[in-house]
């Protein structure tokens, strides 16, 4: 090998080794950043709305439309709040927005928007409710419906299949809500109590199965006989048998809102649909909450109370007396 071939090699090996050196503290360092990176995800949790109570569904506005009859509306609660006020206070305290929605007003609150009639069956209500329904496209629908049904022993093997139908309906009307199925409170009336078990069993199995299929659906299981610890017992129900107490109300708030804390870990609550004249903070100046009279959002009207006093007149003689059932 001539002197400049040695020359050329000598060169070059040097270079090559000075090259390779540069190259492993290149590999080095990346290893090392890539070191610190895994030990930086591996120590910092990845943030989890759900850890946070103010959390639920990144806020997404609630609007809410409470459906069923008597017990919906708060019958025999103070101001007729029922499970309505406490229940929007406690979502409230959550930074939620909260909008009540529904064709009436009833009960000493703001935002006391409501859809449910005195004496009404499962399938009643979901006639009656169609075009409030339509008008407001709610994202939460809160049913309790179907003690009627108990009372008069009318539609009572068909109050799951009735549910069936009211449920799919509103899911077709307002594809972006979520329902929460509600079993009945209990009843202190003897003969009323059985009839009331054997319909929460079937909510309950139609719950399940469209739980199975898919949809939108959390139970609330509000009666001493399910699993609920903060269920109500007989004796959070008044003296008319029938309605809870102020207390039992209490626990109906409680358990509606985290059934909806639940369907939120589902991923079950989407953003309403935008609706002109529909704020998303149902007790603000916008909604016409804080300008409206207070005998606008009250139930207590002489019609109303006429209307009520015939309600109970009819709920007590056909509790009483079981010959008159199934022909109101």
């Amino acid at each position: 090998m001539s002197g400049f071939n040695q020359e050329m090699h000598k060169g070059g090996g040097k270079s090559g080794s000075r090259f390779g050196f540069l190259r492993t503290k290149k590999v080095l360092a990346t290893l090392s950043l890539l070191v610190v990176v895994a030990v930086i995800l591996i120590v910092t949790p990845v943030p989890d709305r759900r850890q946070f109570p103010g959390s639920i569904a990144n806020g997404t506005a609630l609007r809410i439309m409470p459906l069923g009859a008597s017990t919906v509306r708060g019958e025999n609660s103070p101001g007729n709040t029922g499970f309505r006020k406490p229940m929007r206070d406690a979502l409230v305290a959550l930074n939620v927005s909260v909008n009540m929605v529904g064709s009436q007003q009833v009960g000493d609150f703001a935002d006391n928007d409501v859809e449910a009639y005195l004496g009404v069956r499962v399938s009643q209500i979901h006639e009656r409710s169609k075009p409030a329904v339509r008008k407001y496209r709610p994202n939460v629908f809160i049913i309790n419906a179907g003690i009627n049904n108990a009372l008069m022993n009318f539609e009572l093997d068909t109050a799951g299949q009735d549910m069936d139908k009211f449920i799919r309906d509103l899911l077709a009307t307002s594809p972006r809500a979520l329902v929460v199925l509600s079993t009945l409170t209990p009843s202190r009336i003897p003969h009323c109590e059985p009839l009331i078990q054997d319909i929460n069993g079937q909510f309950q199995d139609l719950y399940a199965r469209l739980k199975a299929e898919g949809l939108p659906i959390v139970v609330a299981d509000v009666h001493y006989a399910g699993k609920e610890p903060d269920a109500l017992q007989l004796t959070d129900i008044t003296s008319d048998g029938t309605h809870p107490t102020g207390e039992g109300y209490q626990r109906m708030a409680r358990i509606y809102t985290k059934a909806i804390q639940r369907a939120d870990s589902s991923d079950f609550l989407q953003v309403p649909v935008p609706l002109a004249g529909v704020p998303d903070d149902g007790a603000s100046p916008a909604a016409g909450a804080s300008s409206a009279p207070k005998s606008a959002r009250r139930s207590t009207t002489a019609h109303e109370h006429r209307r009520r006093f015939l309600h109970m007149k009819r709920e007590l003689c056909i509790t009483s007396n079981p010959n008159l059932w199934g022909k109101v």
